[in-house]
């Protein structure tokens, strides 16, 4: 879906040509020099810093906001084992904490059902069919839906060993309340003590649990409560309407943070930079945010910037472009990159031209301060270049490498040529989105993923659930994505102005559609709350349709889940509906 628009091929060579690689390696070594934890004084700095840079580039509106964030900080835990001695460990942000006092307590090892990616897999029913009441679990997976499981399952505490060999201990943070805690949420906090450990030593553990009666004592120091902490916002208007791109990323960290994420915040602070410079080529807009509170606080900054912003957002952002982990050394591959249905064809033609790779798209996840789904906003990229797949380590960021998430990822860890690949990727990306006539989207693949969910389910529930209306809503949804879709490639083809009539129309259906889509597909259907950070599949409103089909159909379980699934496809054959009304530009 490359550009035939000359127009928006000026853009894109302003925007590219405007780039500095020494510019934005001088920004990643001041800010990689702070210890940027959120609500603390280098923070505080890194952001003063990242605002004046906005204002010495002559941006106008340069908005610095401030607010209390629900926190945590892992400070100190120690773990000792009967024969073994003294364990390296640390404790994660927002366990319980045992304020220093030493407890002890038989191990116990839990094989995990369904792997142990960090982002991915159901970690809730691991502890079914083995009984760790007063006990200290030993597990590979330590994902917060892991810890919680346990600890509702009467675990003393949980051990996490990693699931690659670096010799190093990852920064973890196990609560599944995503932003700042609700009455309705605040349960979910994690009840029990977490410590993690390299896998070296977690082999050896499980080996010496084996026979039973293996004891250990532990310990854990962990500060959980409220800071003030600093949110920056650049808004650079467009010519032709109010909407914009949104682009953010996190500048809280673990320890130094140079690939996570100063060489975000300093790809987003060129952006903003380049994206004022040809203001008067944009049509439009783009807002850059930089976020407080990922790291310790499970994505407060994000959340908080959505409860505050829902309408202007849900009215005038085209998309929510999350900038995480970009030029690391070694991060020369673009095989796998974020990209939602909408967004893939034209982002993988794009990386494509300017990389020579083609990627595969990766499916959103439940990670990476994705906190506008409810919102309706499509979502591209979030982590871009990474290391050769065959030398990932197991972790979440930071082009793959091991150092992710410790005291090793500082200045040297970047890479001035990849940090410059990336940021000219999302440079091309902006000049697309805010430039061409419509949006460069195809919105049909992202309903026809709805309908032949629909239509899996409607199979696995063993008929006991009518979909047979969901099926025919998808179908009148796709049809009308099509259209839309084809109405959008006439304009893009014909270079048409963006500020036409019919230019201006296609984009509203556009981002209708998506108000009504993205919440079907990323969320549980709550608009204005959030999600827990947890997996959750494509279509969640359906997704214990397969478990129907297990159940005694005469039993309460089953009938009442039952019920529960038809107000559940009541409100998917709602959201089809204003799918293909938004795609066909219907009023009331």
């Amino acid at each position: 879906m490359d550009s035939v628009n000359p127009a928006v091929a000026a853009l894109e060579a302003a925007l590219c040509q405007g780039i500095e690689p020494d510019r934005m390696m001088r920004d990643v070594a001041s800010l990689s020099a702070l210890v940027r934890h959120a609500g603390t004084p280098d923070e505080a700095a890194a952001f003063a810093y990242i605002a004046a840079e906005c204002r010495a580039a002559g941006i106008a509106d340069v908005r610095e906001h401030e607010f209390d964030a629900f926190l945590s900080f892992p400070v100190a835990g120690t773990l000792e084992v009967e024969g073994l001695g003294p364990i390296r460990a640390k404790t994660r942000a927002f366990a319980a904490s045992t304020g220093g006092r030493a407890v002890a307590g038989e191990i116990v090892f839990v094989p995990t059902k369904g792997g142990t990616a960090l982002f991915s897999g159901d970690g809730s029913r691991d502890y079914d069919d083995i009984d760790v009441r007063g006990k200290i679990v030993l597990s590979d997976r330590g994902r917060p839906d892991t810890i919680l499981a346990a600890g509702r399952a009467g675990a003393l505490a949980h051990i996490h060993y990693w699931a690659s060999d670096e010799d190093a201990i990852h920064e973890q943070i196990v609560t599944t309340i995503w932003g700042t805690p609700t009455p309705e949420s605040i349960g979910r906090l994690p009840a029990i003590p977490a410590l993690g450990i390299t896998r070296g030593d977690g082999l050896r553990l499980v080996e010496a649990a084996r026979g039973g009666g293996l004891r250990a004592t532990f310990s854990t120091v962990v500060e959980t409560g409220w800071r003030r902490v600093p949110l920056v916002v650049a808004q650079i208007p467009g010519r032709v309407s109010d909407d914009f791109a949104f682009v953010n990323g996190h500048v809280d960290s673990w320890h130094h943070g140079a690939t996570d994420n100063a060489t975000g915040n300093a790809a987003c602070l060129e952006l903003a930079r380049v994206a004022w410079a040809a203001r008067d080529r944009l049509a439009r807009g783009v807002r850059v945010a930089w976020w407080p509170g990922h790291s310790q606080g499970r994505y407060a900054g994000s959340a908080w910037y959505a409860d505050h912003h829902w309408e202007e957002l849900h009215d005038h952002a085209i998309v929510n472009i999350n900038i995480d982990s970009p030029g690391a050394k070694g991060a020369t591959r673009y095989d796998v990159v974020t990209m939602g249905a909408e967004t893939e064809a034209f982002a993988t033609a794009l990386i494509g031209r300017l990389t020579g790779q083609r990627p595969e798209a990766e499916r959103p996840a439940r990670a990476g301060d994705q906190s506008f789904w409810g919102i309706g906003l499509p979502s591209l990229y979030m982590l871009l270049s990474n290391l050769p797949r065959d030398r990932w380590a197991a972790v979440g960021g930071c082009g793959m490498n091991w150092w992710w998430h410790t005291e090793a990822d500082t200045f040297e860890t970047a890479d001035r040529d990849v940090l410059a690949l990336d940021t000219r990727i999302y440079a091309a990306t902006l000049a697309a989105l805010c430039g061409e006539p419509v949006l460069p989207y195809r919105l049909a693949p992202a309903a026809r993923e709805i309908a032949d969910l629909i239509a899996g389910y409607a199979g696995q529930a063993g008929g006991r659930l009518d979909l047979a209306a969901a099926r025919a809503r998808a179908a009148e949804a796709v049809a009308a994505c099509e259209e839309l879709d084809a109405a959008a490639a006439r304009l893009l083809a014909a270079g048409a102005d963006p500020a036409s009539p019919e230019a201006l129309a296609v984009v509203a259906r556009q981002k209708g559609v998506s108000r009504a889509l993205v919440p079907l597909r990323y969320t549980a259907g709550a608009r204005f709350d959030h999600d827990p950070a947890m997996p959750a599949p494509a279509l969640q409103a359906l997704g214990d349709a397969p478990r129907l089909a297990t159940l005694d159909p005469a039993s309460d379980e089953a009938r009442f889940l039952r019920t529960a699934l038809i107000r559940r496809a009541n409100a998917v054959n709602w959201a089809l509906r204003e799918v293909a009304r938004a795609a066909r530009g219907a009023r009331d």
